[in-house]
């Protein structure tokens, strides 16, 4: 499921709408990345997916932030299929959604120690995986090409943004991205080229 705002007051517009802690007048008043709630904190971010991040921590996970950002003016955004109801109803509460994450947490990491075990076991019999279980090797995992293809790491493409030398950003962001392979046009704003990059390397 996803929104489609035209404009970035819209969908501030809508945020005041759905909660009542998202601060519309003031949050106006600052840049496209940051935003206010109703107790004067402003949430900064240098990228819309930083602004996405802080929304995901501030009124609980429900933004997919590697799916949503904003461009040309325009705010797509993508929801979790798993997010909890946009509207803060007096039925939600803030504990138990922190509960909540934190079981989800705990019952992710124990499926992930299960994947491990099974592709551990795999390495040890190759030939009775198939029968034993169904699980999916990653590209990575399957091929030798991880020892020296070079994969995407969104944090680090973000950590070049320097507000003081936007330029020397997108020069940075800009060899980073020949190293995968995408020649990222620097006529564009540090943000859309990140944008660039990230499609460039899902697909």
């Amino acid at each position: 499921m996803r929104d489609i705002f035209r404009t970035v007051k819209k969908f501030r517009k809508a945020m005041a709408e759905r909660f009542d802690s998202y601060d519309y007048e003031e949050s106006c008043k600052q840049r496209n990345y940051n935003f206010v709630t109703t107790d004067g904190t402003i949430y900064k971010g240098t990228t819309s997916i930083g602004m996405f991040r802080n929304m995901n921590e501030v009124f609980g996970e429900f933004i997919n932030t590697k799916r949503s950002r904003i461009r040309d003016q325009k705010v797509i955004v993508h929801y979790l299929a798993e997010a909890p109801a946009v509207t803060e109803a007096s039925t939600v509460d803030k504990a138990s959604v922190a509960t909540e994450t934190a079981v989800e947490v705990e019952e992710a990491t124990v499926v992930t120690e299960e994947v491990e075990n099974v592709v551990e076991e795999a390495v040890e019999a190759p030939d009775t995986v198939a029968e034993d279980a169904d699980v999916e090797v990653s590209d990575e995992e399957a091929t030798d090409e991880s020892d020296t293809t070079p994969v995407f790491d969104k944090a680090y493409a973000e950590s070049l943004y320097d507000e003081s030398d936007k330029s020397g950003s997108k020069t940075a962001l800009e060899d980073y991205g020949k190293t995968l392979g995408i020649d990222l046009k620097k006529s564009k704003t540090f943000e859309n080229m990140l944008i660039d990059l990230e499609e460039f390397c899902e697909e």
